[in-house]
C-alpha cells in the first residue's frame, strides 16, 4: 500500500474513527467460536493415567477433551473433567492400551 498523501488524510489515514484501541489489534479474547486452551500428550503407566491441567477460566462444563493415539487401541475419558477442590488445577482419566501414548486437546466451547 503505497502514500496518498503526507498530510495524515485521505484513505488509509488514522482517522477518528479508527483510533480507538478496540481497532489497534484483534486479541484472543474478541475471536468467536472454539479456542484450543491446552494440548498436549501423555504416556501411560499401564491402561490408565490421570492428566492434569491448569484450571481455565469458566467452568470445567465450558470445554471439550479430544483425544486420539498412534496405536489399534482405542483411546477414551474414563473420568470427566473435575476441578480438584482447594487447587488451582482440573483432571480428567484416560484409558487406552499398555504403555501408550495419548494425545488430547482441550477446547473451550463457543
Amino acid at each position: 500500500m503505497g502514500a496518498t498523501t503526507t498530510q495524515g488524510t485521505g484513505p488509509g489515514s488514522a482517522t477518528e474513527k479508527t483510533k480507538k484501541t478496540e481497532y489497534h489489534s484483534l486479541g484472543v479474547n474478541k475471536l468467536v467460536g472454539p479456542k484450543i486452551v491446552f494440548c498436549s500428550q501423555v504416556l501411560l503407566e499401564g491402561k490408565t493415567g490421570l492428566v492434569y491441567i491448569p484450571s481455565q477460566c469458566g467452568q470445567v462444563s465450558d470445554y471439550c477433551i479430544f483425544l486420539t493415539n498412534n496405536s489399534s487401541n482405542h483411546a477414551f475419558i474414563s473420568s470427566p473433567l473435575t476441578s480438584i477442590p482447594n487447587s488451582e488445577e482440573w483432571r480428567f482419566g484416560v484409558t487406552a492400551g499398555d504403555n501408550d501414548i495419548v494425545n488430547f486437546m482441550i477446547s473451550k466451547i463457543g
